[in-house]
């Protein structure tokens, strides 16, 4: 828990710093854009974002390791040192913010550079609150020694438990040891002479992390000395690591039992799912029985020795992760269950969508009209009733629909009938054998059925002469061409020969897999033939149009011809009366 605390503190912390960045990189841009900063300002503000940047990415990167340390399992030691890491980059973070905002403002504020005085004000003034802060942190770390002083107190120097505190807090304190020498070495690096704005940021900024890294380890020094000295230093940590594990198990359980009383008032109780988590939770209840009476022997065993003690404690952790397994594979059951029955949902509408989608471009019934109770034909050009029935044949092993819904919405799905369960109880391996048999030869026969109709609108495009069309009705044509034509192959391909059959014969999943690739390949053999049917509709009304431009074409030219015919008529006539008059 403490470890947890000091995880979210410095988390929440690390996102004000990035807030904080982010107003400073606004600041930045306004700052770099105004022409009247001076370029050393502005240099020196461009280093210390850039300074701000790099440490929140290693604080963000520090934060992820400590979640995966502790998502995997670490040990004690292990968490103080990654919680104390954790703090130090973000405290890091946290300071190169703060200074770089100041820098930009300074940038942004500032028309002319800042005299020597100033900048040796503000570098004694910075410097001077490191001091400060350096001083905290060498007095945590003397409390640290006071810590370890009153845990030696506690119990004698048997205890496990006191002498893991004591190894916490020793690797607490070399770590704030040794961060407490190098923002020492920095703040007297930044106070001689020479030294610049970066070398004073480098100095705040060790010694910023060094105050948080103390604070956290004091605080974790702390609660440690409690556990100790408390309750809970009545346990042995295996004892007290199985205990936990333990109460988390029942805790799962319970929450497990509530979801299978749920799933027990709506459901059969006599399915195989049913009687398989029955089955799980009866077991996880007795190795919930056994590590409670592995405890009590534990307890039993206090007084009779370290061997005695050392055997029980091993058989009570065995128990426990027995229990934890157990409780796992009872809730693996109910997500398992759970997740299958969303897929099948989510299956049976995406086939539903799916086939009215394609039965409304290839002919068929609109949305509104595709319903179970549809039995209109899908209108196709080369193809009759029967052939359409065969290709969406429902009469296919397990599924049993009426007889009246074969070229229905319904039957293209094939969806299950549900029987009754003496039915269901009187289907024995034989039987289910023989149906999946007789399901693979009406899918083959489909799939021959899709083959012949795709022949026969082929031959019918080559009869009715459309081997060569304008490209804007040829490239749509021949990719459905090629989609269906793949499909096909692609089917047939997958099939498995009767000898394959015969020596392996295929499975529930095999043949729902292939006959979905068998009805896909009818829909697209439908969807080549509703092309096929639009192409020829197209390529008539542009013989139409050419016949009727044509037609024109001649009308025209044969009105030209009389107009032209009166014209020399009416020149002949005219040239006779001048004759006439030149000789009367």
């Amino acid at each position: 828990n403490a470890f947890r605390r000091q995880r979210d503190a410095a988390a929440a912390l690390l996102d004000k710093a990035e807030e904080a960045l982010a107003d400073v990189k606004f600041e930045w841009e306004v700052a770099r854009s105004s022409k009247s900063a001076p370029p050393e300002l502005i240099e020196s503000a461009s280093d210390a974002l850039a300074r701000a940047e790099a440490n929140t990415a290693d604080a963000k990167d520090a934060v992820s390791k400590y979640d995966a340390r502790v998502s995997s399992g670490a040990s004690h030691r292990e968490a103080v040192a990654g919680v104390i890491e954790l703090v130090a980059c973000i405290s890091a973070a946290k300071t190169s913010t703060d200074n770089a905002m100041s820098t930009v403002g300074d940038a942004r504020k500032r028309s002319k550079p800042l005299k020597a005085a100033e900048v040796l004000q503000r570098r004694r003034a910075k410097l001077g609150t490191a001091e400060t802060a350096l001083e905290t942190a060498l007095d945590v770390l003397s409390s640290h020694e006071r810590a370890m002083t009153r845990l030696a107190s506690f119990r004698d120097s048997r205890d496990p438990s006191k002498a893991e505190a004591e190894a916490l807090v020793r690797a607490a304190t070399e770590a704030l040891r040794k961060r407490v020498r190098v923002a020492s070495r920095l703040l007297d690096e930044a106070s001689a002479e020479g030294a610049t704005d970066d070398d004073v940021a480098a100095a705040v900024e060790a010694i910023a992390g060094a105050e948080s890294v103390g604070s956290t380890a004091a605080a974790l020094a702390d609660s440690l000395g409690v556990e100790v000295g408390g309750v809970k230093a009545k346990l042995t940590p295996q004892e007290a690591n199985a205990v936990g594990h333990l109460e988390k198990a029942k805790a799962k359980m319970a929450a497990q039992q509530a979801r299978i009383d749920a799933r027990a008032a709506k459901d059969d109780d006599t399915n195989a799912v049913s009687l398989q988590l029955q089955d799980a939770a009866t077991r996880a209840d007795k190795a919930i029985e056994d590590a409670d009476a592995a405890r009590a022997a534990v307890k039993r065993a206090g007084g009779s020795g370290d061997g005695a003690v050392k055997l029980a404690l091993n058989n009570l952790t065995m128990l426990v992760a027995q229990v934890v397994t157990q409780v796992d594979a009872v809730r693996q059951l109910l997500d398992e269950e759970e997740e299958n029955i969303r897929a099948s949902h989510m299956a049976r509408s995406m086939k539903r969508s799916m086939a009215e989608n394609l039965l409304r471009g290839m002919g068929g019934a609109h949305r509104e009209d595709a319903r179970p109770h549809w039995k209109s034909d899908p209108v196709h050009a080369s193809g009759s009733k029967s052939l359409v029935a065969a290709l969406v044949d429902p009469h296919a092993g397990r599924r049993y629909p009426a007889p009246e819904y074969a070229t229905s919405i319904e039957a293209i799905l094939a969806l299950p009938v549900w029987r009754s369960r003496k039915a269901r109880q009187r289907d024995t391996s034989k039987a289910a054998k023989a149906r999946m048999q007789r399901q693979f030869v009406s899918l083959f026969a489909r799939l021959k059925h899709a083959g012949r109709h795709h022949r026969r609108i082929i031959e019918s495009l080559r009869q009715a002469n459309m081997t060569s069309m304008p490209p804007f009705l040829g490239v749509p044509l021949r990719e459905k061409l090629m989609m269906a034509t793949n499909a096909l192959n692609d089917v047939n391909l997958a099939l498995p020969t009767p000898v394959e059959r015969a020596m392996r014969p295929p499975t529930k999943a095999q043949l729902d897999s292939f006959e979905k690739r068998v009805r896909e390949g009818g829909f697209l053999v439908f969807q080549f033939e509703a092309a096929a049917e639009r192409t020829r509709r197209e390529l008539e009304r542009i013989a139409q149009q050419r016949r009727e431009k044509e037609q024109q074409a001649v009308n025209h030219n044969e009105a030209q011809r009389r107009h032209l015919l009166k014209v020399a008529e009416r020149l002949e006539a005219e040239n006779r009366a001048a004759a006439a008059f030149a000789k009367g």
